[in-house]
């Protein structure tokens, strides 16, 4: 038979449990834009939306052939989606599918409008996301 003391403890931590993962829960859901669960925004509407400047955003564009140059460490090229181009700077390795017509995803600041300084660059290859015909 289980005592009334046992009980409470069990109560206890039942309840520490369920706050520990409601707010792990709350904590992804509150920070998505800085979790990697996060989705990236269009090219379109960070560079529309003068919101996003100052702040951290995750983009996906194609990099536009012929837009890289590297002047020291630091990389500069463009990505667009549709319409929009933004031009991106960044001071680390670029990944070894890098180039010209490639989709990247890039996290980092957005520097003003149209600049952003990266954080982080990622490739996609094409021929990996495509099925066999």
């Amino acid at each position: 038979m289980v005592d009334s003391k046992s009980k409470t403890r069990l109560l206890v931590v039942t309840v520490i449990l369920i706050a520990a993962i409601g707010y792990m829960i709350f904590d992804l859901l509150g920070n998505s834009s800085s979790s990697s669960l996060s989705y990236y925004r269009k090219i379109s509407d960070v560079t529309s939306n003068p919101a996003y400047i100052g702040k951290d955003v995750r983009v996906r564009g194609k990099i536009l052939t012929g837009s890289v140059s590297q002047k020291g460490r630091v990389y500069t090229f463009k990505i667009f989606d549709k319409n929009k181009q933004l031009t991106i700077t960044y001071d680390q390795q670029l990944p070894s599918t890098f180039g010209g017509g490639v989709q990247a995803i890039v996290e980092g600041k957005l520097v003003s409008r149209n600049l952003m300084e990266a954080t982080s660059v990622t490739t996609q290859c094409p021929t990996k996301y495509t099925s066999k015909k």
